[in-house]
């Protein structure tokens, strides 16, 4: 095998890795007569190779034993190697993923269209959420509650059972495994978000939603502990095509005009009845436009919590006291053609009621809400510097 391998490098070849190198501690791995280390084979390999692939989460980005608190410091092998590597992550991946993209570069001599995290986007360019045949369920507020429960075998959404499909990017939903056969969601368990970096130490519990109460550690994230929402952040919103409809009555009946949002308000109002009541007691029919931030923030904590907001803080706090680092998407709308820059909420509120029928906590809201808002105001501000 050793002779193989050195004949190898004297021809072309692409170098496929699976498994995450041990580059401090190398003896964790050694490897034949000459006990190499495997970090010092993958330098040797990597250093004639014409092209490296990292296959699987472990190679891409160290995977389950670089969870905390590594006791090998294995990491994924783009972080020890100064060549190029394209990043093919999944617990497993996929046979198509891996398949198509080495055939890509042996049909054409050139590296497939990568994102920011060097992944093929043909395959990780879109939210594996979008694309599953359960999401439907999800845009009703219809969840399992249980992984044997009647919804859940008639297609609900697993979210509240810990599916970690909304902050995954991978074409499962798509390819499928086993020849398309099938995929974790449809055959009845949540997303685990293999595919994505440090995926065992920053989604919590896997048959949880990411609410405090299901945390078993506040990651140390600089994220975080940032302030929120500096005066300079608020001028550019107050500068920029932003308004929204602020009576919480009125925002309700525009989602439940379609089947999906009528069914979502319903369970809405079936799940937080005390909050539905004080919605029908303190608003009525007429229009409320607002082209207040801390307005939206305010609606949002009238549907979490039933109750007005008092302290703008209070939103800001429970934001920042989030255990977890990724936030629950929110589809605010940006377009930065027009005459200034618009940004569109109107749609983004039926989220709140998505994820609060799907067991997301006024942490995980806020935080997530807030991250939204920040993201836009970063393009926007990027729009303005250029």
């Amino acid at each position: 095998a050793e002779e193989l391998l050195e004949h190898v490098l004297e021809e072309d070849f692409i170098l496929a890795v699976e498994g995450g190198v041990a580059a401090i501690d190398t003896f964790f791995l050694t490897i034949g007569a000459q006990g190499e280390s495997g970090y010092e084979i993958l330098e040797k390999l990597a250093a004639k190779a014409k092209a490296i692939f990292a296959v699987g989460t472990c190679s891409s980005y160290g995977g389950i034993q670089a969870a905390y608190p590594n006791p090998s410091k294995t990491c994924g092998i783009s972080e020890v190697l100064s060549q190029k590597v394209v990043n093919i992550p999944g617990c497993p991946p996929s046979d198509i993923n891996i398949i198509a993209t080495l055939s890509f570069f042996a049909l054409f001599g050139v590296l497939p269209e990568l994102d920011e995290q060097n992944r093929p986007v043909w395959a990780y360019g879109k939210c594996l959420h979008d694309m599953c045949e359960r999401k439907a369920k999800f845009e009703s507020g219809i969840f399992a509650e249980h992984f044997d429960d009647e919804a859940a075998k008639n297609g609900a959404c697993l979210f509240k059972v810990g599916c970690k499909g909304p902050y995954t990017y991978n074409n499962c939903p798509k390819v499928k495994f086993n020849a398309k056969t099938s995929w974790p969601v449809a055959a009845g368990h949540g997303c685990i978000a293999c595919s994505e970096k440090n995926f065992w130490d920053e989604f919590g519990n896997y048959e949880k939603p990411m609410a405090n109460i299901f945390s078993y550690a506040k990651l140390c994230n600089e994220e975080l502990k940032q302030e929120f929402f500096l005066e300079e952040q608020i001028k550019i919103l107050e500068q920029i095509d932003f308004e929204f409809e602020s009576n919480i009555k009125l925002i309700l009946q525009n989602i439940a005009k379609n089947k999906l949002g009528a069914l979502l308000v319903e369970n809405y109002k079936k799940s937080f009845e005390k909050n539905y009541a004080f919605i029908e007691q303190n608003f009525d029919e007429n229009p409320m436009p607002s082209k207040d931030f801390w307005k939206y923030l305010e609606i949002s904590f009238i549907l979490v919590k039933g109750a007005f907001l008092k302290d703008k803080n209070d939103f800001l706090i429970a934001a920042k006291n989030y255990a977890f680092k990724h936030a629950s998407p929110y589809d605010f709308k940006l377009n930065m053609n027009a005459e200034k820059p618009k940004l569109d909420v109107s749609k983004s509120f039926r989220m709140t009621l998505i994820y609060l029928c799907g067991g997301l906590d006024f942490e995980g809201v806020a935080y997530s809400i807030l991250k939204a808002f920040e993201d836009n105001i970063a393009k926007i501000s990027s729009l303005k510097a250029s």
